[in-house]
């Protein structure tokens, strides 16, 4: 049997140059991430070429496209199958900083949202029962530092000069970088449970929160509380959020909803961004350590409340503004079914 050339080439080359086409922009861009359908249409023009090699090279007498065939065969096989290696060797961790970690967040920001949602609720609960029940302090408040009252602290962190934490800057950072972090992977491991945990930890967090805000405030003591929570608040809290988020992304894959998808598939669509995200806390984590120990547990009049509480300020404004902005100048659309759901 001999082939028709010119229907053969009519039907063929559409897809061979929508697969050459595809192969250049990858070879321009190794970082250049790809959605699952785009993952997918590029298997079935790997596919389909390869078919039509295999027919050119059995009944075809056309020497030069089979040729040019194999060559587009060849470099879709290498693509297909370096494409993992070749990302990793070319990571770029001011890119990655700069727009994956952004960009995995407000893929997800319904989760993001949820996230803050419980721990708002949970704030609220803190407050209301330690209003309702003034008795209940030693129980939402179970650390030493909070159990005195508020005027008792304010009056001995205000005493204390800046001899009092010589020397412990270093250690007192590592251990607030330490127990953040096994705090925020805890938090993000507990998507395993299907979000069942996520959602507890996240409202018992928010609890304390709420009650420790609530004590101070009553007390009149807002000024002290904002001048020592805003500085690494405005970091450490976000990166608790963050990694709900996480964990919601992952008891979501879990789940799977209405999609047909496996769970390998669902998995694998999600732990990208999970990973992403969590590498993302830790460095918030790090830094909200450093902050923590370093400059928050100075008070006046060492250093004074408006510089501390400006300093939040800013902070918190230039985290709000990467999450919200940074990277969106032509920012890859990846992960939109897991959104859409």
């Amino acid at each position: 049997m001999i082939i028709n050339m010119q229907e053969f080439s009519a039907r063929g080359q559409p897809l061979w140059d929508e697969l050459d086409h595809e192969l250049i922009l990858l070879s321009d861009n190794p970082s250049r991430q790809l959605s699952l359908k785009q993952v997918k249409r590029l298997h079935y023009l790997y596919s389909r070429t390869c078919a039509d090699l295999s027919e050119m090279r059995t009944y075809g007498v056309e020497r030069d496209i089979c040729a040019y065939l194999e060559a587009l065969c060849a470099r879709a096989y290498a693509e297909l199958h370096t494409m993992e290696r070749r990302r990793f060797i070319n990571f770029h961790p001011f890119e990655w900083l700069s727009r994956t970690f952004p960009q995995a967040v407000r893929r997800h920001y319904r989760k993001l949202i949820l996230s803050i949602a419980l721990t708002v609720m949970g704030a609220i609960m803190g407050s209301t029962l330690l209003v309702v029940d003034p008795q209940s302090k030693d129980v939402l408040l179970p650390y030493a530092h909070l159990a005195i009252t508020p005027s008792e602290r304010v009056i001995k962190e205000e005493q204390s000069d800046s001899n009092t934490y010589k020397g412990r800057k270093m250690s007192g950072s590592a251990w607030y970088m330490i127990h953040n972090s096994k705090v925020s992977f805890m938090v993000i491991a507990s998507g395993v449970t299907y979000g069942v945990l996520t959602f507890v930890l996240l409202f018992t967090n928010g609890v304390l929160l709420g009650a420790v805000c609530l004590d101070y405030i009553a007390a009149g003591e807002s000024l002290f509380l904002t001048g020592w929570l805003l500085p690494h608040g405005s970091i450490e809290i976000p990166a608790i959020l963050l990694a709900g988020e996480a964990a919601l992304i992952l008891g979501a894959a879990l789940i799977g909803g209405r999609t047909r998808l496996s769970l390998a598939m669902r998995l694998r669509q999600a732990l990208p961004d999970i990973t992403t995200i969590a590498f993302g806390v830790m460095l918030m984590m790090i830094w909200a350590g450093i902050i923590e120990a370093a400059f928050s547990q100075y008070h006046e009049p060492v250093l004074p409340y408006w510089f501390k509480i400006s300093f939040g300020v800013v902070q918190l404004l230039l985290v709000l503004w990467f999450f919200c902005f940074c990277g969106r100048k032509g920012a890859a659309k990846v992960f939109n079914a897991g959104e859409n759901r």
